[in-house]
């Protein structure tokens, strides 16, 4: 359950309250960042030293994401993160 000022915002599992949040993808590709801008459905969280993590509408399609990231140069991870349960709170919150 996740509680903010006395309100219940949400409960249920840990994997329920996950489908809830925008799934987020980490891909770090040998090339500059910016071949991520512009895909339809993403949009770039951030840029650091792991890659760059995108944040991903319901339905977008990952294989023109992967497919756009091999364009740009080799792939070395290409993966979905799990939301923690920090990040979870911070979202239900700001929501």
């Amino acid at each position: 359950m996740i509680v903010e000022s006395g309100r219940v915002l949400a409960d249920g599992t840990l994997s329920e309250l996950r489908a809830r949040f925008p799934a987020q993808l980490r891909v770090k590709v040998d090339a500059p960042p910016d071949w991520a801008r512009g895909l339809a459905g993403v949009r770039v969280e951030s840029v650091d030293d792991d890659g760059v993590l995108l944040t991903i509408d319901p339905g977008a399609d990952t294989q023109k994401i992967l497919r756009a990231a091999q364009a740009a140069g080799p792939v070395e991870h290409f993966g979905f993160e799990s939301a923690g349960l920090v990040d979870l709170y911070r979202h239900m919150v700001a929501g």
